[in-house]
């Protein structure tokens, strides 16, 4: 078998044998819990942006600022989401941190002109995509497809999203 049938079958198991019920454990936010997440979220943005102004559009001064992202990116995790310890590790483990630094280097190589900012809404996806790769037992890193997928909100959500553009 190849190797790509051997991925592809392995995701159909897993989705197979997932359960087709929504999850009863989760916990439900009330509308003043909502708010103080959402204003923790801003607050992060808030912290990232600044780092990225005074990075001044330099990827390399912004991975010297490493250390203080993972810090604000895991106390987000910690008090917003609850994550334990170990999920933390999970996400700011080295694989992760590589895949995102490594995003960051190609989209700026792809488009000299993409922002900081912009390319910190794509990467959300290149996150998604690793904790997939990660539930599934795949080795995490960047592909092609990962990279193009991530790619598509700079160049067309924003677009699609901007009231100017079509009225």
């Amino acid at each position: 078998m190849s190797s790509k049938m051997n991925k592809t079958k392995i995701v159909l198991d897993f989705w197979n044998s997932s359960d087709s019920t929504f999850p009863q454990n989760m916990r439900v936010y009330n509308p003043e819990e909502q708010a103080a997440c959402e204003r923790q979220f801003e607050k992060l943005v808030g912290s990232i942006k600044r780092k990225a102004k005074k990075a001044n559009g330099s990827y390399q001064t912004l991975r010297l600022q490493k250390n203080e992202l993972l810090q604000d990116m895991s106390d987000f995790f910690r008090h917003v989401f609850d994550y334990s310890d170990e999920q933390l590790q999970l996400i700011i483990s080295e694989p992760m941190i590589k895949s995102s630094w490594k995003f960051l280097k190609v989209a700026r190589h792809y488009d000299s002109e993409i922002t900081i900012e912009d390319a910190f809404q794509a990467m959300r996806n290149v996150w998604i995509m690793n904790g997939l790769q990660l539930l599934m037992g795949m080795e995490i890193k960047l592909t092609p497809s990962v990279f193009a997928y991530s790619m598509l909100y700079p160049y067309t959500d924003n677009y699609l999203d901007d009231n100017n553009i079509l009225g």
